[in-house]
């Protein structure tokens, strides 16, 4: 009987005593006008991050932005982190700050992580992470990586008349983060309408999965007419000595235009002048009137 009194007792008491963990020094909530989209897409290996998140409060507060999954994918780092207090008595609204998370690099594709973008205050430097008072959900799909290789460049550069090497850039782009470093073979040709037609070829090597290199086709603009125009085709492989090697192509158009002229005298510079103008004549000024006294 005196067990089942002291059960009783503690089951009494055990909200109270949660209520007193959970002592917030001012409502939370999330800024209505910078909730986040419900649905977010990711690649296993990669990290998607929300970095408007806008936290408001009642009266000056401490802060802690944390996030829960289903998966055990791994948040960024201001996670669980500690800010404040805010002295701001009539309350307010501060942002922006940021989370992120990192799928795992197994993460099949259609798999559905449902994450909460959660909101608390802090207590002796601690995040309370029971005790939050606002959330956002987020279903995070992992769907499928880029292909082993793409190839991305500018529609349209300009080129200053006259030059001898202008460099066109095209970027090649292991963009799977959960890859393995690849190689890359390109050639880059022109028709030759500016300068000789070009056929360069060279390798990228180890590209690190999920990054991008710069590549160039070098042209020689030294005798070309302003106007005139010309196209460059790269193609870049992987495992281009492979059966069914894999590759990516694109083209880039140049137009020959007259170098931009560099203004000389600009408002700071004339500004400066004129300040520097000024100075030399007081100085001049103060030497006459020393010699004559």
């Amino acid at each position: 009987m005196k067990k089942l009194v002291l059960l009783a007792l503690v089951a009494l008491f055990i909200p109270s005593i949660a209520t007193a963990q959970c002592n917030p020094p001012a409502d939370l909530h999330w800024h209505s006008s910078y909730i986040v989209p419900p649905t977010a897409d990711i690649f296993a290996g990669a990290t998607i991050g929300w970095y408007e998140l806008v936290p408001c409060f009642s009266t000056t507060s401490t802060l802690c932005i944390f996030g829960v999954d289903e998966q055990g994918w791994v948040f960024g780092e201001d996670h669980l982190l500690c800010y404040g207090p805010y002295e701001e008595p009539e309350g307010a609204c501060y942002g922006f700050w940021y989370l992120d998370i990192t799928a795992a690099i197994d993460a099949p594709v259609g798999l559905v992580n449902n994450v909460e973008i959660r909101l608390t205050h802090c207590e002796t430097d601690v995040c309370m992470v029971d005790c939050y008072q606002d959330m956002m959900p987020v279903a995070v799909t992992v769907v499928t990586p880029p292909p082993e290789i793409e190839i991305f460049q500018d529609t349209l550069t300009n080129v200053d008349l006259g030059v001898n090497e202008a460099f066109i850039p095209f970027e090649i782009c292991n963009g799977d983060p959960a890859a393995d470093p690849r190689d890359y073979d390109y050639r880059i040709t022109s028709l030759g309408y500016v300068g000789a037609a070009i056929n360069q070829t060279g390798e990228l090597l180890d590209v690190p999965a999920g990054s991008c290199e710069y590549v160039y086709g070098i042209v020689d603009a030294s005798a070309a007419a302003e106007c005139d125009y010309d196209t460059l085709t790269i193609i870049g492989f992987f495992d281009a000595t492979g059966p069914g090697g894999i590759y990516d192509t694109c083209v880039q158009v140049i137009h020959v235009i007259q170098p931009l002229p560099v203004p000389l005298f600009t408002t700071p510079v004339v500004t400066i002048m004129v300040l520097a103008m000024v100075l030399a004549a007081a100085v001049i000024m103060r030497r006459r009137v020393a010699s004559k006294a």
